[in-house]
């Protein structure tokens, strides 16, 4: 069988706490990996189990929808336009 990489963002407090528990028992965590996977496949694993144990993917907004973080984070100055105003003098 080949091997694949895959990237995964984990906690890195759990993987450590995860690492702690397998190596106390004899396992690491490659093949605890692979051994869930293979449930998964084998279908001893319901997806309705994973769906308690995994957080829900959250699906990425359309970039305009998203514009709204910056909300109440940005804000301008009440003279903000006085500037402009005393240059208007100079560009007549």
């Amino acid at each position: 069988m080949e091997n694949i990489n895959i990237n995964i963002v984990p906690d890195v407090d759990l993987i450590a706490k995860a690492q702690i528990k397998l190596r106390e028992n004899g396992l690491d965590l490659n093949a605890t990996f692979n051994g869930i996977l293979q449930k998964i496949v084998n279908e001893e694993m319901s997806i309705e189990e994973l769906k308690k144990l995994a957080k829900p993917v959250k699906q990425k907004k359309p970039r305009a929808e998203s514009l709204g973080i910056f909300e109440g984070k940005i804000w301008m100055a009440d003279d903000f336009d006085e500037p402009l105003e005393d240059m208007k003098e100079y560009m007549e």
